[in-house]
């Protein structure tokens, strides 16, 4: 079947010019045109040849990648191609001029001259307008800069020849007028080792699909706007010059311009060093661009250039900036010393960033702002005056694999609404801190190092959210992470916060936050500190071995702390003090700390549900000055001391809980303590199971108590609780009161205790009562020496010590279990 994709050879052609990634060299393509033009007929039979393969033109193509001919077209038009491009043989004698003539002596020359002819020029000045329709080459003799062509008002050079070359020339257009020195209009010359500048417009323009050039070892200075335009998909090689003075910019490429450009110098000019608009393309390789006014690169309007292994330093504005939808490969650059960012991307402006050195600027070292995108990977980001990134305004870039270290300021900034992902970031040794968010910037972050920082790992502050996933936040000589201020909200999931010099995580300020799977470890203040209104959700963390205590809430703390281990700190495990604190605390583990388990003081208050602490060195619990927690539903035991210790007139409401097989006492209430201790089970201990001492008070009421070590019950030296209707079983004393010790001890069982049930030492005040005390106890009521208290109606196995009827018995009717009340639903939080 025939091939119908082109009908006309200058469609192939075409198609074959557009396509980006082609290796047809553009002289070559230029002369197929114009054989299609001149309907040459070896390139029409070629054609026809080529639409009756019946192969697809791709299929063509692909076929002849190493050559970059599209198919069997090209190489059956190929030795055509050739014997139109080669210079003929032998070639034509020189023409020799000199500037003492009269008139354009050269135009004149040029005009009469053959294709592929050499027109040597002594030194001297010549006023000159060429056009040039043949390829000729322009050869200066003597030394650089000895031959001076120059024309005022009028374009030196017009180049309209498929080839030929300019050399050893100075070329001045001269006058404010738009012109050029050299315009390639239409097909393509060499400009080598000569110096051009222009008054005009640029001092090179190369203008069209059809034109191209190469510019080499050439300087090319004082421009009025452009040193060198490359436009309208026009090609260019620029190769070993020195670019510079140029008023607008250097090289100026835009409308599918596709320069390569290498191993130049572009500097000092008063706009761009290189300037890249709607859908430029081509390279920027090897080159040194220094001290221009504007951004040295800036690639807009979808241009697409790539810009590699330059040297980039010592702008007035940014190092290289991508905007309006510019794209671009930016690989292996050293970028330093601008004034603005090293690398701005701004306004959907989306490259690919990767093996840079971006270092000592004089602002950020990237900034990425106004939905800005790209993505920026493998580079190193160092000792920038601000941040070493900042992202705002709606940008969502991503950062992945880079060191960002040694700022001056923070290592990373997401700001304003700013977004973006980051991941695999080494973030360390910045002056401040790793890495802010804040103003309702919600980025995310995973798989980073964040260590090493001055002030803080992880800020998020003034309305910043995030997500932080798998990080390692560590060795920071601040804060771990510290969240901050009233809607503040960033989510933390099963990250490492680890060997901090000061909190590991600090929450503050009417904060919130979520905090999820961490492990926060071996930081020398608080593993999480929660204070000011903060409210974070706490679930399923590891707080452990801290140097303190390893979860503070202070100050007007609040949050849900759930599920979260609090083990091995060498302060207590939890601690919340503060009138305002009032966290609540579910389904935790809290073991193994030198020190309290929990420590509750301060007026605190908390709701602790459902928690397991245990195998504390200190007591397990603790609540202490004025403190008022409401303690549910837990397991404290095994602790080294105290279950369970109140003190200090701290209050609160023990309730429903487990108490069992701590060293000390399961509960113990001193010094003005006035707790409610109720339903709990308390047994098992290795010495009495509820201790009243020092000023101690309480009320005791409707507690499992059994298999203690010495007394279910102890009060002495001035305690004075309210012990009502608990069971006390199996211990060597039921309840005992030492001197001076009061309360009222009333409607409570008890049976199996050895030595006695109730014992009442000399100088003891209590008021006991109706309590029911089974025949297997060992003495039912012992009262020691002159005692003031009351004691009357304590029934025996059911027979009453000095009454006809049994208010025992009606008293326990209304008691319940702890372990009823648990199968009914406890209490709701």
């Amino acid at each position: 079947m025939a091939n119908c994709e082109f009908s006309d050879p200058r469609e192939l052609i075409a198609a074959v010019r557009m396509d980006p990634d082609r290796r047809t060299p553009p002289k070559v393509l230029l002369a197929l045109e114009e054989l299609a033009e001149a309907q040459d007929a070896d390139l029409l039979n070629a054609f026809d040849e080529y639409r009756a393969t019946g192969v697809p033109t791709a299929e063509l193509h692909a076929s002849h990648q190493d050559t970059g001919r599209p198919g069997l077209f090209f190489d059956s038009i190929q030795p055509k191609v050739d014997a139109v491009l080669s210079a003929p043989d032998p070639m034509p004698e020189p023409i020799e001029l000199n500037a003492a003539g009269t008139g354009d002596v050269l135009a004149a020359a040029v005009e009469g001259a053959v294709p592929h002819q050499r027109i040597l020029l002594q030194p001297g000045v010549y006023t000159t307008s060429l056009v040039v329709k043949h390829p000729v080459s322009i050869v200066g003799q003597g030394e650089p800069g000895e031959v001076v062509l120059r024309a005022r008002y009028k374009d030196v050079f017009v180049w309209e020849a498929n080839g030929g070359s300019l050399e050893n020339l100075v070329i001045e257009c001269l006058g404010e007028s738009e012109t050029y020195g050299v315009w390639v209009k239409k097909g393509g010359v060499t400009v080598e080792g000569c110096v051009v500048s222009s008054e005009g417009l640029a001092c090179i323009q190369i203008s069209s699909h059809k034109s191209y050039a190469t510019v080499r070892n050439c300087t090319v200075k004082n421009a009025t706007r452009a040193g060198i335009m490359i436009c309208l998909d026009a090609e260019a090689v620029i190769d070993g010059c020195e670019i510079v003075h140029n008023a607008a910019t250097g090289i100026a490429i835009h409308t599918g311009g596709r320069p390569t450009i290498v191993n130049c110098d572009i500097h000092s000019g008063r706009g761009n060093g290189i300037y890249a608009s709607d859908h430029a393309r081509g390279s920027v390789q090897r080159c040194k661009i220094h001290h221009n006014h504007r951004a040295q690169v800036s690639l807009c309007g979808s241009a697409n250039l790539l810009v590699e292994d330059n040297t980039i330093w010592a702008g007035d504005d940014a190092g290289v900036i991508v905007y309006d939808s510019g794209l671009g490969q930016i690989i292996r650059n050293d970028i330093f010393d601008n004034e603005l960012a090293g690398i701005q991307i701004k306004t959907c402006g989306n490259p690919h960033v990767t093996e840079n050195k971006i270092h000592q600027g004089r602002q950020y070292g990237i900034l990425v702002a106004e939905d800005g995108m790209g993505t920026i990977c493998n580079n190193v980001v160092a000792e920038n005056a601000h941040a070493g990134v900042a992202v705002k305004g709606s940008s969502d870039p991503t950062f992945q694999d880079n060191t960002i270290c040694g700022g001056l300021d923070a290592g990373v900034v997401v700001y304003d609404s700013g977004r973006g992902t980051f991941a695999r970031n080494d973030i360390h040794d910045n002056a401040t801190a790793g890495v802010v968010v804040m103003s309702g910037a919600d980025p995310t972050f995973c798989e980073n190092k964040v260590r090493e920082n001055t002030t803080a790992g992880v800020v998020v502050v003034a309305g910043g959210h995030g997500t932080f996933q798998n990080n390692q936040i560590v060795k920071n000589f601040g804060v771990g992470v510290e969240i901050k201020g009233a809607g503040s909200a960033p989510v933390f999931q099963a990250n490492q916060v680890l060997d901090g010099k000061q909190e590991g995580i600090l929450i503050s300020d009417g904060a919130g936050g979520e905090l999820y799977d961490n492990v926060v470890s071996r930081n020398v203040r608080a593993g999480l500190l929660v204070s000011q209104g903060a409210g974070p959700q706490v679930r399923a963390n590891k707080f452990e071995e801290g140097l303190n205590t390893g979860v503070l809430v202070t100050n007007g703390g609040l949050g849900t702390y759930e599920g979260n281990t609090m083990a091995g700190n060498q302060r207590s495990n939890l601690t919340i003090e503060g009138a305002e604190s009032h966290p609540v605390l579910t389904q935790n583990s809290i073991f193994g700390s030198p020190d309290f388990g929990v420590l509750v003081q301060d007026q605190a208050k908390a709701t602790v549900i459902r928690n397991e602490i245990y195998g504390n060195s200190k007591s397990n619990l603790k609540v202490s000055t004025g403190a008022s927690p409401d303690v549910r539903e837990n397991r404290i035991f095994n602790g080294k001391s105290s279950g369970v210790f109140f003190c200090d007139e701290s209050r609160g409401f023990l309730r429903l809980n487990e108490i069992f097989g701590n060293a000390g006492a399961g509960v113990q209430i001193r010094t003005g303590a006035d707790p409610e201790v109720r339903h709990n089970w308390i047994h098992s201990g290795h010495q009495t199971g509820v201790h009243v001492c020092d000023g101690g008070r309480g009320v005791i009421e409707s507690n499992d108590v059994y298999g203690h070590q010495w007394a279910g019950i102890t009060v002495e030296t001035n305690g004075a609780p309210t012990v009502l209707a608990n069971r006390i079983r199996n211990e060597q004393f039921g309840i005992i009161v030492h001197t001076t010790a009061s309360g009222q001890i009333e409607g409570n069982e008890l049976f199996g205790d050895s030595q006695a049930a109730i014992s009442l030492m000399e100088g003891a005040e209590a008021c006991v009562r109706n309590n029911l005390i089974h025949p297997d106890s060992g003495v039912p009521l012992y009262i020691a020496g002159e005692n003031r208290g009351q004691y009357s109606d304590q029934g025996i196995a059911g027979a009453l010590l000095g009454s006809e009827q049994s208010p025992v018995q009606n008293y326990q009717a209304s008691w319940t279990s702890p372990r009823a009340i648990t199968c009914a639903g406890a209490p709701a939080i």
